[in-house]
């Protein structure tokens, strides 16, 4: 591979790496959105405690008390 295209795919792999880290913070940031929406929607049916809530959600008990908090 010549040292030009060895640059290149140099170029380019840095760039999809970048790329994929772009794509999985925009999913972590819509999953938590998601556990958030569930988590007030648990919140105000007021029939679950907040460790049911938690466990049910797959978040800790002080995201729950946060997000309590922050209603």
């Amino acid at each position: 591979m010549t040292p030009e295209k060895r640059a290149y795919f140099a170029r380019v792999t840095a760039a999809n790496a970048e790329a994929v880290k772009a794509e999985k913070r925009k999913i972590q940031k819509a999953v938590e959105r998601k556990e958030t929406e569930t988590v007030k929607n648990l919140l105000d049916l007021g029939i679950l405690t907040t460790s049911q809530i938690a466990k049910t959600v797959g978040v800790s008990e002080d995201f729950v008390l946060k997000i309590a908090g922050d209603k």
